[in-house]
């Protein structure tokens, strides 16, 4: 907690959140650390702060208070429930593989775990990745009904590595309008915010010859090891399209070495024409790596039974019912296997 006057003459402050005791652990003119005390409910409650011989703090809409302690920025704080806790799902394990979950209205639950793969997901509450870890989040359905699915935000993108992975097959019985392999919002927010990255596409400074495994770039880029890049064809051919994989970039990040030599041959050059008429003759480059990531799941065989099932991607269903406000709001964000027929 900070502020001013945090400090008392008489002794340490006191600290309540909701009128549960929040055990100070050091304080002293701007900053109150203490540890919050057992709560039963999932809620934002006020911050109220007292210090001997000066006041108590007060909450308005502009937190202001009494006395000559004053807090600045927002005086709440957010009770949350965590999905690796027991006490979360009524002192019993958490969820296990092929198993339905409910979050109910009010509740705000943390995934601070990966969950095995579940069934149904309906959310009614809030559920909030946390960005402390790398996650992944896998189901067949995920169904947002006037609650929130957040991935970091556009003030705070999410910083390491979100997953979630839609599940099935063709085959695999479908909610009434939404369909099977599907992340639903039908009432609600759906917010997914990666890591801004440096440059997302460039052109090529000079031509890739084929079997080349290095290439020069107009623009420096923040590209990394095992991420994947798109490189438009330049050749007659559409098919020339390649998708390779990033080794390393070097020359601050104007030269990117690949894991594997090229297909094709792909242009950087500039034709002059005469008369001051030339043409950009460039291939584009583009990433196509996201730390947060949206994809459906692959199933591969070469049986009757499994024809089809790797081409029978998830899909992202947004439906608002009358005048129920609802908002989805994406940035930096990886779609693989996606689509269906």
């Amino acid at each position: 907690i900070q502020g001013q006057g945090l400090s008392g003459l008489q002794g340490s402050a006191t600290v309540l959140i909701d009128g549960v005791n929040c055990a100070v652990h050091s304080a002293n003119d701007t900053v109150i650390t203490c540890r919050t005390g057992a709560h039963r409910t999932t809620l934002i409650a006020t911050v109220q702060v007292s210090v001997p011989g000066k006041g108590s703090s007060v909450e308005t809409t502009k937190t202001e208070v009494t006395s000559s302690s004053t807090a600045s920025g927002s005086a709440a704080f957010q009770y949350i429930d965590r999905w690796s806790s027991v006490y979360t799902w009524g002192g019993k394990a958490a969820p296990k593989e092929g198993e339905s979950v409910s979050i109910r209205r009010g509740q705000v639950l943390l995934l601070d775990t990966s969950p095995p793969p579940l069934n149904l997901i309906v959310i009614q509450g809030e559920l909030i990745f946390d960005d402390s870890k790398d996650l992944v989040l896998q189901a067949k359905y995920i169904f947002i009904h006037g609650g929130r699915l957040q991935v970091g935000s556009p003030e705070k993108p999410f910083n390491h590595r979100a997953v979630i992975r839609l599940l099935g097959h063709v085959r695999d019985p479908e909610i009434p309008v939404y369909g099977a392999k599907v992340l639903a919002l039908r009432q609600g927010y759906l917010e997914l915010h990666g890591k801004p990255r440096v440059t997302t596409w460039t052109r090529l400074a000079k031509t890739a010859e084929k079997n080349a495994t290095t290439l020069y770039l107009q623009e420096p880029v923040d590209w990394s090891g095992g991420e994947s890049i798109i490189l438009a064809p330049t050749g007659r051919e559409n098919n020339e399209t390649e998708v390779l994989s990033v080794n390393s970039t070097s020359d601050s990040g104007r030269t990117v070495h690949l894991n594997t030599p090229l297909n094709y041959t792909h242009h950087g050059i500039t034709e002059n024409f005469g008369q001051g008429h030339t043409i950009e003759i460039r291939a584009e480059v583009g990433l196509l790596s996201r730390n947060v990531i949206v994809e459906g799941s692959v199933i591969e065989g070469d049986s009757v039974n499994e024809l089809g099932w790797d081409q029978y991607g998830a899909q992202i269903m947004v439906h608002r019912v009358g005048f129920n406000f609802t908002q989805v709001r994406l940035s930096h964000v990886e779609f693989r296997h996606m689509g269906q027929a």
